[in-house]
């Protein structure tokens, strides 16, 4: 058995604390004794129970999550723990998956095998803090405390201050074009553990493409553990700059807000001559726009940012123009398809207290995303057809061809079978 407790994950966190402070009081400093931190076992032990809890598939080698718990947890641990104290680990090449965009176009995942996701992740708790000391505010996207639900009421600020003419940019094929070399001079500005810099060449080299081997010389796939730390990284290079030279400048002001590779610029001048400055900075980073996903807008004609609507328009209550933001059309219609896929009538033969376990999943999962939003009608739009498809579903197992409503009543279904009313986890404004 792997040990236990919190002072484990306490321990872990106390020394990311001490990097972060370091990093942050000198902004300046290289870091050149990090191997021995990734060995540590409170390190590796928080980061098995991170790859365990993310799941995923098997990588290259075939080896599962349960195969290990099967051989004993504390020997694979300790096996890992030898090889990165030694020298002697080894990263396997990467396995390739190709999974289809719902809009079209290929999305590549890199599948590591469980012990290259745990010494990534161990990699990751450990340099994480460092590179965090230099991140922009604008960056939401893949960091500690951070999420899209952050990047979207940053939005929201911008807008009400006025920022209303709209950038809405989509990098093209960003994981799969980061230049390796570019990249490891960034990170060698904060790291000269030649250990740990050979981990990352070498993660970033390997891969395996349809079972034939591929010697990669850029990008970092989305599906590693350690990706989306390296990809904020090399954007921060972009955020950095922005925020010097674009922010508050000879009256222009041009506020970015990014989360991973999808980006959202807000001025309050036209916008056009910050695309091609923008197009500029890019290219120097051997980067490049999606024209296709990107467009130049208003706050008045609205715009969607990581499943949020952004509506500006004049409210006669107010006397004044308002900012409204709300679940997009297309996540209205991913949650009502959700809901009724799990009472669908193949699980006619599961208790009614499993349907409504995976029903209250989903819907406080959708509703913990988007109850900052104004969406009262939205809400009450899902909670209806939740309602009226758990009612389905009970009367049919009754065997009763009644629509139920006098027998169940939206009160019955909250109060005795316990579906959750999504609308009393929304946080309610002043304009909602």
């Amino acid at each position: 058995m792997i040990p236990q407790g919190n002072h484990m994950a306490q321990s872990v966190r106390e020394l990311q604390r001490e990097l972060y402070r370091s990093a942050k009081s000198n902004p300046k400093r290289s870091f050149y004794t990090l191997h021995d931190k990734i060995y540590r076992l409170d390190v590796l032990v928080c980061s098995w129970k991170q790859v365990c809890a993310n799941h995923g598939a098997p990588g290259i080698d075939g080896i599962t999550i349960e195969q290990i718990k099967e051989q004993g947890e504390e020997a694979f641990l300790g096996q890992v723990q030898k090889e990165l104290e030694s020298g002697s680990y080894r990263s396997n090449k990467t396995k390739r998956v190709e999974i289809p965009k719902p809009k079209g176009g290929i999305r590549i995942l890199g599948v590591p095998t469980i012990k290259d996701r745990l010494v990534q992740t161990a990699t990751r708790l450990v340099i994480e803090p460092i590179f965090e000391a230099d991140f922009q505010e604008c960056s939401f996207g893949f960091r500690p405390k951070r999420s899209a639900v952050h990047a979207s009421l940053s939005i929201y600020k911008w807008l009400n201050y006025g920022l209303t003419q709209v950038l809405d940019i989509d990098l093209k094929r960003y994981f799969d074009s980061i230049p390796h070399d570019k990249l490891m001079k960034v990170i060698q500005k904060r790291i000269s553990d030649r250990y740990v810099l050979k981990l990352i060449q070498a993660w970033l080299r390997s891969g395996v493409l349809k079972g034939e081997e591929v010697a990669t010389r850029q990008g970092s796939p989305q599906g590693s553990p350690i990706s989306p730390l390296l990809s904020n990284i090399y954007l921060n290079l972009l955020d950095t700059v922005w925020v010097k030279r674009m922010t508050e400048r000879n009256g222009w002001n041009a506020q970015i807000v990014r989360y991973a590779d999808d980006l959202v610029i807000v001025s309050n001048k036209p916008v056009e001559k910050i695309l091609g400055i923008l197009c500029g900075y890019l290219q120097r980073l051997g980067l490049s726009i999606n024209e296709e996903k990107s467009r130049m807008t208003t706050a008045e004609e609205g715009f969607n940012f990581l499943g949020y609507a952004f509506k500006r328009g004049y409210s006669p209550r107010y006397q004044k123009p308002v900012t409204h933001m709300y679940p997009t059309p297309d996540a209205i219609k991913r949650i009502i398809k959700k809901v009724t896929q799990l009472t669908y009538r193949n699980r006619l033969h599961e208790s009614v207290e499993t349907i409504v376990k995976d029903l209250n999943a989903s819907l406080l999962g959708w509703t913990e995303y988007y109850r900052h939003t104004a969406s009262s009608r939205r809400f009450r739009k899902v909670q209806g057809h939740a309602n009226r498809r758990l009612r389905r579903f009970i009367m049919k197992k009754k065997g009763s061809r009644k629509n139920g409503y006098k027998e169940l009543p939206d009160e019955k279904l909250h109060k005795v079978y316990k579906l959750v009313n999504v609308g009393a986890y929304r946080v309610r404004y002043r304009w909602t």
